[in-house]
């Protein structure tokens, strides 16, 4: 098997694009396809990582934000932290579809007061871009 671009997340999880030029998962030798916004919950520990790492091991073409978006969605302040700061650490013509998830988090009280205001604050700069 060839990697054109890979990463590796841990010794059993590898990120790479398949000779057709899709992206997959490779999982204690188990293969999946990440085309569907719910097939990124398998990556979310992309989050953990600082995005410009991320973007230097995949290139510019992996659908980052399809990440953010599962991070910006779960229940736990944890991914949801993460997936803010990858937000602020992208730029806005990548991360303007996100507002009107970020204006749901901004006002979510099931969401901590420090995520509300960090989601608030990504608003602010996606909206007066």
């Amino acid at each position: 098997m060839t990697y054109s671009e890979k990463i590796i997340l841990s010794g059993d999880y590898v990120i790479y694009r398949d000779e057709y030029g899709l992206w997959k998962l490779l999982s204690n030798g188990v293969t999946f396809s990440l085309v569907d916004l719910s097939d990124f919950r398998r990556v979310i520990s992309l989050l953990e990582m600082p995005i410009e790492s991320v973007k230097l091991a995949l290139g510019l073409d992996f659908p980052y934000m399809s990440v953010v978006e599962v991070g910006l969605r779960h229940d736990s302040d944890y991914w949801i932290k993460l997936a803010i700061s990858w937000v602020a650490h992208s730029s806005v013509q990548e991360a303007n579809f996100l507002v009107e998830t970020l204006k749901e988090l901004s006002t979510d009280k099931a969401v901590s007061q420090s995520n509300r205001h960090l989601a608030i604050k990504e608003l602010k700069r996606l909206l007066n871009s």
